[in-house]
């Protein structure tokens, strides 16, 4: 073992600012990314995960402070609302369709969006004029609440392809939402606020509330992109890790810092369950962070291997043919569907400040001291998966964290809140392997769905939310059904009485332990390997380089990698990358 000098040290820190300026306009050789862009990507995600944080505090769920104990919207609206928005999965199916041709879909498919967009505006009308009362017993409001939607999801349409026609050629996918999202998210959120919805009868209150989030749903993912745009910004799975630990590393801080300040602001205007903080606090907030997130749209560039000139042209029967056929969207897509057991659950660490200890401005100071523990394991990412690889990674962080769930289950039958949270720092601890690990593969599965298809179909692989969305509301039954067996319902005041909260507590760990288990059993089979996506990317490059004179990625790397024939069929190549990437594993061990 090596012994500790501060010469050492001193020759390290040298050396890392030597490295930082030499490589600061130019990536080092091996890399795509400059140290300039990854200063700026740290940047932007700061700005990203800031907004998060903020609006976490709003959503149309039973577990938002705003909609349960502000708004006062019941469990029961909220699921049923949810029912009826399954009934609208085909307007999904269009948008995937638009985003992944870039606003200009084939000819014959355009005509069948307008026909389809006609009909939906006339039964939106047509709902208008249904009596209200006829329906009271399915949901409050329930005519207004289908007009609004048929004729919302007819206008978000249109905004997608006025949006991604103007757009996205410059900025591409994921850039074109950072840049256009910020402003009408801000107004939904202070609409949200200064609207007088507390004071409306419960009917109107319901459906102005579903209106003002489809709004808000449609604009706010500005923030929620920096993950699609780090996987763009190289096609290096090494990389893809050295960049998203940087980035988490430095945008935690910051981001939580605005967990830190956010709930002692709150705390001065009445807390998280006044209307005043929705009004003031959480618009000034998401205000400061929004020049950060805009570094994104500017700063960044996405390195795409396809040739130069390529125009996508995907009809939705064959994005969603080619999607489906991809056993590694069914893993991640299983594995996700099954972790809904504990859709709907109540946050732990929330509930224990506000109704336990009763002082809402240690939310946040609490949130970041959990959140440090992520930190503390974030440095250990890159070696991690560099010697177990993702699947293991993934299945072992998983197994740990139940351990965590044995302390937190320990806490709520000692009454000990020491305990809630040493249990919830070292799940935040072992989640973040799992976590960035599951975050990695997304962009190997992309590469991947582009070997086997030639197209990219990032957004037609959506059609897999809307495959197991009816699926998924089942699963959503199993929250409330626990939470009404033990009397929590949508009156939240019992939760300042020990006995009901411990329960509450107990039950919310039990289904999460069960949806750690069972959502981490598809992952068992995922075979997508580093050395199997080195291969794909080596061909991908061939292909681009046969069908144009430039392949769109600047400062190419060597990669350590057995060549493929360029003349070979992709079912032959696929064995190759197969053949020679279990060699190159077995060699490694």
């Amino acid at each position: 073992m090596k012994k500790f000098s501060v010469s050492g040290l001193k020759t390290k820190v040298k050396d890392g600012f030597v490295d930082l300026k030499t490589y600061w306009n130019h990536p080092k050789e091996g890399n795509y990314i400059s140290n300039k862009e990854l200063f700026l990507l740290c940047i932007g995600g700061s700005g990203s995960t800031g907004v998060s944080n903020i609006l976490s505090y709003i959503s149309f769920a039973a577990s938002s402070f705003l909609v349960g104990a502000v708004y006062g919207i019941s469990f029961r609206d909220i699921f049923v609302k949810d029912l009826v928005g399954l009934f609208f999965f085909f307007f999904s199916i269009l948008t995937m369709t638009i985003i992944d041709n870039l606003g200009r879909p084939p000819k014959k498919t355009m005509r069948v969006i307008h026909i389809i967009c006609a009909v939906c505006v006339a039964l939106g009308i047509g709902c208008l004029f249904i009596p209200a009362a006829r329906t009271e017993k399915i949901l409050p409001a329930f005519p207004q609440i289908l007009a609004t939607s048929f004729l919302f999801n007819v206008f978000s349409v249109y905004y997608h392809i006025f949006l991604f026609r103007k757009l996205a050629k410059k900025f591409g996918k994921f850039r074109t939402w950072v840049l256009v999202g910020s402003i009408p998210t801000i107004v939904c959120v202070l609409l949200m606020g200064f609207l007088p919805i507390k004071d409306l009868d419960y009917s109107t209150k319901l459906w102005v509330v579903n209106l003002l989030f489809s709004f808000f749903g449609l604009f706010s993912n500005f923030y929620g992109q920096k993950g699609s745009i780090m996987n763009l910004m190289t096609p290096s799975t090494q990389e893809r890790t050295r960049i998203r630990t940087w980035e988490m590393f430095v945008s935690g801080a910051v981001g939580g810092l605005f967990m830190v300040l956010l709930p002692i602001f709150a705390d001065l205007v009445g807390g998280l369950n006044s209307i005043e903080t929705y009004r003031y606090i959480i618009p000034a907030g998401v205000l400061l962070c929004i020049p950060m997130v805009l570094v994104q749209v500017f700063g960044l560039k996405e390195r795409v291997i396809i040739e130069e000139d390529h125009k996508p042209s995907v009809s939705m029967k064959e994005g969603m043919k080619e999607v489906l056929k991809n056993k590694y969207f069914w893993i991640t897509n299983i594995s996700n569907w099954i972790n809904n057991i504990q859709s709907g659950t109540i946050l732990v660490l929330n509930v224990m400040v506000v109704y336990s200890l009763r002082q809402d401005y240690l939310l946040g100071i609490l949130t970041a001291v959990s959140g440090c523990f992520a930190t503390v394991g974030l440095p250990f990412v890159p070696s991690v998966l560099k010697k177990w690889g993702k699947r293991k990674t993934y299945l072992v962080m998983s197994f740990l964290q139940l351990i965590s769930f044995g302390v937190q289950i320990l806490g709520v039958y000692t009454n000990s809140i020491v305990l809630l949270f040493l249990g919830l720092g070292s799940i935040n601890f072992f989640n973040i392997f799992s976590s960035m690990t599951g975050d990695l593969m997304t962009p190997d599965i992309w590469d991947y769905q582009q070997y086997v298809s030639g197209e990219r179909l990032e957004s037609s692989s959506g059609i897999f939310s809307i495959l197991f969305n009816p699926l998924n509301k089942v699963l959503c039954l199993i929250v409330p059904a626990v939470y009404a067996m033990i009397g929590f319902t949508s009156e939240w005041n019992i939760l300042y009485f020990d006995d009901t909260r411990n329960q509450v507590f107990l039950w919310t760990i039990i289904l999460m332990v069960a949806a750690k288990i069972l959502s981490a059993i598809p992952y068992i089979f995922y075979d997508l390997s580093e050395a199997k996506h080195a291969q794909i990317i080596e061909e991908l490059k061939a292909r681009a380089a046969r069908a144009s004179s430039h392949v769109f990625v600047p400062a190419e790397p060597v990669l350590e990698t057995a060549a493929i024939s360029p003349l070979a069929q992709a079912s032959e190549v696929e064995a190759n990358i197969i053949d020679e990437a279990a060699a190159t594993e077995e060699e490694r061990e």
